[in-house]
Parts: structure tokens; sequence; C-alpha cells
């Protein structure tokens, strides 16, 4: 997401691409700034007014983008997949997990919500998954990953894109 908002459209251009005009293009970015960004900047110090902050600027510049790509496609923004336990991960030095799970699932949350408001402020479409994927707790369902970072079921999704009309 951080890559998408900061690199824009030299990074994510579908007007180029071979997805037909007028399609629906469902954007799913943001797992690994809650499992590994968020926690090193996420802290309020001199540079952010708030300790929300981070989120809110992530998800602007990462809109900015998304609203540029609307000129010829449906843009829909799908919600981050609910955080892994920590002890699942599979270890990854490029892409390690930070923060306690508490904190992961706090920055989900509130990346979500972020995420709702202003897909709704920019006439974006906003597809939740969160609450397909969770557990009890609110973490990623075991049963429904595969490696702790992917889901591995899609008839979850699948219906909910029914029930929204998306899909016949």
């Amino acid at each position: 997401m951080f890559r998408v908002g900061r690199d824009g459209k030299k990074i994510l251009d579908i007007s180029g691409s071979s997805v037909p005009h007028g399609s629906r293009v469902i954007c799913c970015f943001g797992e690994i700034d809650v499992r590994c960004h968020l926690a090193r900047h996420y802290c309020p110090d001199a540079f952010y007014t708030s300790d929300t902050e981070p989120i809110r600027l992530l998800v602007t510049n990462y809109m900015k983008t998304l609203v540029a790509n609307k000129e010829h496609h449906t843009i829909c923004v799908m919600s981050v997949i609910p955080p892994c336990y920590s002890e699942r991960m599979v270890h990854n030095p490029e892409f390690p997990v930070r923060g306690s799970d508490e904190q992961r699932l706090r920055y989900n949350f509130e990346l979500n919500n972020e995420l709702k408001l202003q897909a709704e402020l920019n006439g974006i479409d906003f597809l939740n998954i969160s609450d397909l994927y969770a557990d009890e707790k609110g973490m990623l369902n075991p049963l429904l990953s595969d490696d702790g970072v992917h889901i591995s079921n899609s008839k979850p999704m699948h219906n909910r894109l029914i029930e929204l009309g998306w899909l016949n």
C-alpha cells in the first residue's frame, strides 16, 4: 500500500493493461504494511501529530493512486485481511513480523476503518472481507490460510461478491 501510494501510476496503472474498460478492479494491498511497516511508524513523535496519522497518510496516498485509475474502470478497494498469529508466520527477513499480535490487530482494524472512510469519500467501492477470514479473536483464521499471509479458501469471498451482485 505504501509503495502504491508513493509511486502512484508508475507502479499501478491499469489504463494500458489488458483489463477491459468498464471492468471492476479490486485492489488488495496492505498486509505487509500491517505486518512489518506500521509498527516502525505508528508511535507519535515530532513528525506525526497523532498516533493515527501514519495510517491516515498511508491511505490518503494510496487512494490518490486508485482515484487516478478510475477513468476507465470501476475501482474497488478490498479490506486488509486479518493479521496472522506471530507464531504461525513463516520467517521472512525481507518483511519480518513487527509488533505484537494485539498491536497488529489494532493497526489492521484502524487501517480498514480508514480505507472504508476514504473509499466512501472518493467514490470507490469498498469490499470488506475481514469478518469472513477472522477467528474469534479477530486474527486470521488458520483454517482459511495457507501460510499465515495468504487466504487459502476463496469461497467466503466468492459468496460475498455474489451477495454484493458483483458476480453471478
